[in-house]
């Protein structure tokens, strides 16, 4: 058991700098984009009766910021819900150049309908990171449960083994006990049989052993 959460705690180790990757890469899209709808609106004051030059200007600007965008794979940590980002940038935002367009009305709404796009992207993308980081956080979680099971185990095997010792030396102090008790009677034993051996018996007076002697 021990060892299998051991395992389980670095599994979960593992995943934190792939979620860390995910929210920085997504976080920086997230940023990129957020600033695209701030210069979306800015275009679409412009698109009526605003400056040509500014108009134009602005649409490159936007068009150079979403090619800043990277794709992001969420795959690894079974986070990939699509923000439309990358099929944006394929396409385009739609917006042409101030002169292309015959009045006022349909430059508004070019721009009203890629600002409708990215605005759907940065939603997804909101909601991506706040999946990343709720998954970041379940796993700390986890981490923590798993750390405190193996100190758990830990302490149990560590008590087992403390209570097995104390169980050695019971046994062992008795086996000393019965060991010095033994030795006491033997000792006694042979200090009887060494007065038998060298000293003469003594007998009372008038017994017949005393008069065999």
């Amino acid at each position: 058991v021990d060892a299998f959460l051991t395992l389980e705690r670095k599994r979960l180790n593992r995943i934190i700098p792939f979620i860390d990757t995910y929210d920085k890469e997504t976080t920086r899209n997230y940023l990129i984009t957020n600033g695209l709808v701030d210069d979306l609106n800015s275009l679409e004051a412009l698109a009526s009766g605003g400056s040509a030059a500014e108009f134009d200007d602005l649409v490159n600007q936007i068009d150079a910021d979403l090619q800043k965008v990277k794709t992001v794979n969420g795959l690894v940590i079974g986070l990939n819900v699509k923000d439309g980002l990358t099929a944006i940038q394929a396409d385009g935002l739609g917006i042409s150049n101030y002169a292309s367009y015959g009045d006022d009305a349909s430059r508004e709404t070019a721009v009203s309908d890629a600002r409708a796009k990215i605005e759907i992207a940065l939603s997804v993308l909101t909601l991506n990171l706040e999946s990343a980081r709720d998954f970041k956080s379940s796993v700390q979680t986890n981490i923590v449960g798993v750390t405190l099971q193996i100190e758990a185990v830990q302490i149990a095997d560590q008590t087992e083994k403390l209570a097995e010792i104390e169980k050695l030396r019971t046994e062992s102090g008795r086996l000393l006990e019965a060991l010095s008790l033994a030795f006491e009677v033997n000792a006694a034993r042979a200090e009887t049989l060494s007065d038998a051996l060298l000293n003469p018996p003594t007998f009372n007076n008038g017994t017949v052993l005393d008069l065999l002697v």
